[in-house]
């Protein structure tokens, strides 16, 4: 993924001509989300022109990340963002490539027997799942001491310190240990 670049101030036609070539070349712009407008988030580009962002494409969403206070703490902050359609009305913005590269270079950087510390997110008969960064891991329930279920070992929201188990590249897919 290329740098993000700041638009630069000028006449509409200087302008709309980076906010082009950065939705061709895929390069993204740095924005500010300065407001939430009938759900979207509106974020000032820096231009006349305004951009908008739906929540959902915007942070790494898992287990009912549209929750008005994550998206409100939003506002204010500056971050980068690719075109996903330009428009004279607004350009409709997305993070998901950046957060895709950033998930990835997070995942390239694990390796097994490392230790963790994540949060239980989700619990099922057969196993805890843990967030740790931007991934997660499953938490068998043979891991636990004593074979007790997940339900009764963790609660959704509890720490937990582990550590990788078992690391499969092709899936992405995470095994932890206690």
């Amino acid at each position: 993924m290329l740098a993000p670049i700041q638009l630069k101030f000028g006449c509409q036609k200087f302008m709309w001509r980076q906010i082009c070539e950065a939705f061709e070349k895929k390069i993204p712009v740095i924005g500010k989300i300065c407001g939430i407008k009938q759900g979207a988030l509106e974020v000032d580009l820096g231009t006349d022109i305004k951009g908008i962002a739906y929540p959902s494409k915007v942070r790494y969403r898992r287990n009912g990340f549209r929750c008005k206070e994550i998206n409100h703490g939003l506002v204010g902050k500056q971050m980068a963002f690719v075109i996903e359609k330009p428009s004279l009305a607004a350009i409709r913005l997305t993070r998901k490539p950046i957060l895709v590269e950033e998930m990835e270079q997070e995942f390239a950087g694990l390796s097994e027997g490392s230790e963790i510390d994540g949060e239980v997110i989700s619990l099922q008969s057969y196993a805890a799942f843990v967030k740790f960064g931007m991934q997660t891991g499953m938490l068998h329930r043979e891991e636990l001491p004593g074979q007790v279920s997940p339900r009764q070992a963790f609660s959704v929201g509890d720490k937990v310190r582990a550590h990788i188990k078992t690391l499969d590249r092709e899936s992405k897919k995470v095994i932890l240990g206690l």
